[in-house]
């Protein structure tokens, strides 16, 4: 698989499909993604990629989405049926395989879980991961607070990242789904090891 083709294609796909405003997240989550690979010491292409593809389908009508992750025979939790937009990156995860044939399992793993989490996921979901949620466009990021981030370890980052969108979405009165407390509790064990 040719990485840079491919990054052009879903760039090109993304710009013509989303809003400006989700596609340019998108260009964020991609770049920062990049970086926190580069950073661990992981392909770069492969962040840039997951970044740029990972919300290609969230702007998609619910019952688009149900439809296309029921027939790639994805399962889904009670939480996703009652909240389909949660299925969006699953249903990129279907986009980026059948339509612009990305056949890495690192990079289709990390754009299907990066809505939720899970608790083994791979070392490049928890760099999208982590970008989605802190990209510079998100209105409470500063410089500083990614340059405190980058002075962590991948787990314990993703640790920080998540603890803080948990507790964002639970004051917000959100629940979190069952796999987000699973990763959740798994990193808090692994950081009380440590």
């Amino acid at each position: 698989m040719n990485y840079i083709d491919c990054i052009e294609k879903v760039k090109n796909s993304a710009k013509s499909t989303l809003s400006v405003t989700r596609y340019e997240h998108s260009v964020r989550v991609a770049e920062l993604c990049a970086r926190l690979c580069k950073f661990f010491g992981m392909d770069e292409k492969k962040g840039y990629l997951a970044g740029i593809g990972h919300d290609i389908c969230k702007e998609m009508k619910e019952t688009q989405l149900l439809q296309i992750v029921k027939k790639a025979g994805f399962s889904i939790s009670s939480y996703e049926i009652e909240k389909p937009i949660l299925l969006h990156g699953k249903a990129a995860f279907v986009a980026l395989k059948e339509t612009f044939s990305v056949d890495d399992d690192d990079v289709l793993e990390a754009v299907a879980v990066h809505v939720v989490g899970s608790p083994d996921m791979c070392d490049l979901a928890k760099c999208l991961y982590i970008a989605d949620k802190v990209e510079p466009g998100r209105s409470w990021i500063t410089d500083k607070y990614i340059e405190n981030l980058f002075k962590m370890k991948l787990d314990e980052m993703l640790l920080f990242v998540l603890d803080s969108t948990v507790s964002h979405l639970l004051k917000k009165g959100y629940s979190i789904s069952n796999e987000t407390q699973s990763l959740l509790d798994d990193l808090r064990k692994k950081n009380e090891k440590n």
